[in-house]
């Protein structure tokens, strides 16, 4: 994971832990500052960011996308770039990272022909305990 931060106070104004799985990774980002930071997914990774507490921003060259407490915040295919801003003096997020040829071979083996990165995030809405669940257990 690639995180760039710019911040210029003395203090720690950002934590990370993470969990290594054989085909997942969560990384959690606990953040308390309302400086931009910019996110690079792995490049075989697919990122599903979900925002556990605060109220943030996320933008990408073609999307927009915005997170509150207990709620899905964004979905980054392998590779890309990410600035996330905190609206609030916190922001934690845990991202989890999935294996995208895991993934793509799951769809395939579940019948579909193509995969959709809009349909991941689209599935969201509803399920996000199960994945903040999961994360707080890792």
């Amino acid at each position: 994971m690639s995180l760039h931060h710019a911040c210029t106070a003395p203090e720690d104004c950002f934590s990370h832990d993470a969990f290594k799985g054989k085909s997942i990774k969560i990384n959690k980002l606990n953040l308390n500052c309302k400086v931009p930071f910019i996110f690079q997914a792995d490049k075989d990774k697919l990122s599903l960011a979900l925002c556990l507490r605060g109220e943030g921003n996320a933008l990408t060259k073609d999307r927009d996308f915005y997170g509150v407490s207990d709620s899905a915040f964004f979905v980054l295919d392998p590779g890309r770039s990410i600035k996330v801003s905190s609206k609030s003096d916190f922001l934690d997020l845990p991202i989890y990272k999935i294996n995208f040829s895991t993934l793509l071979q799951e769809t395939i083996r579940q019948g579909a022909q193509t995969f959709d990165f809009g349909s991941v995030f689209s599935a969201l809405p509803g399920n996000e305990q199960f994945f903040i669940v999961c994360a707080k257990q890792f």
